[in-house]
């Protein structure tokens, strides 16, 4: 969130013209560290720190994956280079604030402590201020070194710490943070979840509820790693929801696969859809019509698969399996006549095999 300029501060703030930093004389006076702040939304918030004997000291806060403190060591070579990667970036002779005129998004705080001298930098969106790319560079290098990304948003190394730490990877936390690692694409913790069991069902109650579908959505590596988890579990209930994700994605080989063994053509996905409603070809309508599913289904907002269709031709497909047109509603829930929505969309084969208004 947007902070004001800086009040007093326990740290000399050196201005423009201060002498450049030299290599440490007293590696135990090293101090690096860099912390991220809240924002109107899901930021995650949490701070790090790096002394110069190479320990890793972590609090995380909301919408990290690992909260609370952990503790971790660098070796002393990854620390030389990022001491001179702030040396490379004149870091004691920058600006202590860089904000821009803008609100609710995260600040980034990094301070560096090196033979008794100090200085902090206020990042707030500081590129739009005329903060020197080596800020940015540099704290993204901190990250790195101390490996945050265990922590805050998932990596391979996250799933030994989520089992040290009695986490239930059948629970609806793990369905958030499947849904929020096929969102970030990263590849490596959610093959991590879906091997410990995660919910292929985003019935999660918190930031990946109602998002596994959506954040899936034309990732080609994440749909097929969830359909392959489905195909490898062969419950019924994963199958089936592994059917919305290859419906959405056109994936008509997998999504034969998935109904010859089991999967139901007409089961509900998260917020009462059906697969047939993400149908994203004719072809995948043909399908999921001919293993029964109703074209005339609600979701829980009142939609149907017509109203939800993506395309013309796949209306079309819709109207031939017997899709009722003056029931349910748009993708919002409004009430919206179908023959409008179809006009509005230009879609003039399915206005004349409706007749003339």
């Amino acid at each position: 969130m947007r902070r004001s300029l800086l009040p007093c501060l326990a740290i000399t703030l050196l201005l423009p013209g201060a002498a450049a930093m030299a290599a440490p004389k007293d590696w135990s006076s090293v101090r690096i560290g860099l912390s991220r702040s809240a924002c109107y939304g899901s930021c995650p918030v949490y701070s790090v720190e790096i002394t110069g004997d190479g320990a890793v000291t972590y609090e995380g806060g909301p919408y990290t994956v690992i909260q609370g403190r952990r503790q971790a060591t660098v070796p002393r070579a990854a620390l030389e280079r990022l001491v001179a990667q702030a040396e490379a970036a004149d870091f004691f002779a920058l600006r202590p604030v860089y904000e821009a005129a803008v609100t609710d998004m995260p600040a980034t705080t990094v301070t560096l402590s090196i033979d008794g001298r100090q200085h902090m930098i206020l990042d707030y969106l500081g590129r739009q201020a005329g903060m020197p790319a080596a800020v940015t560079a540099l704290e993204d290098e901190i990250d790195r070194v101390a490996g945050t990304g265990r922590w805050v948003s998932g990596t391979e190394e996250t799933i030994p710490l989520l089992k040290a730490a009695g986490f239930d990877f059948r629970s609806e936390a793990a369905a958030d943070l499947l849904a929020d690692a096929a969102r970030g694409e990263r590849m490596a913790f959610l093959q991590g979840l879906l091997a410990e069991g995660a919910p292929l069902d985003g019935r999660g109650s918190g930031r990946g509820s109602l998002a596994l579908l959506h954040a899936a959505r034309g990732k080609a590596g994440v749909e097929a790693a969830l359909i392959a988890a489905a195909l490898k579990r062969g419950a019924k209930p994963d199958l089936t929801q592994a059917l919305g994700i290859a419906a959405q994605a056109g994936d008509a080989p997998h999504l034969r696969e998935l109904l010859a063994r089991g999967g139901e053509a007409g089961g509900r996905l998260i917020a009462g859809l059906t697969p047939i409603m993400l149908a994203a070809s004719p072809e995948i309508v043909g399908l999921l019509a001919a293993y029964g599913a109703d074209v005339n289904a609600r979701a829980e907002n009142g939609a149907t698969a017509l109203r939800m269709a993506s395309s013309e031709d796949v209306a079309l497909a819709l109207l031939a399996a017997k899709a009722d047109s003056t029931v349910g509603t748009d993708p919002w829930g409004n009430k919206t006549p179908f023959r409008d929505q179809a006009r509005e969309a230009g879609w003039t084969r399915v206005l004349a095999k409706l007749g003339k208004s």
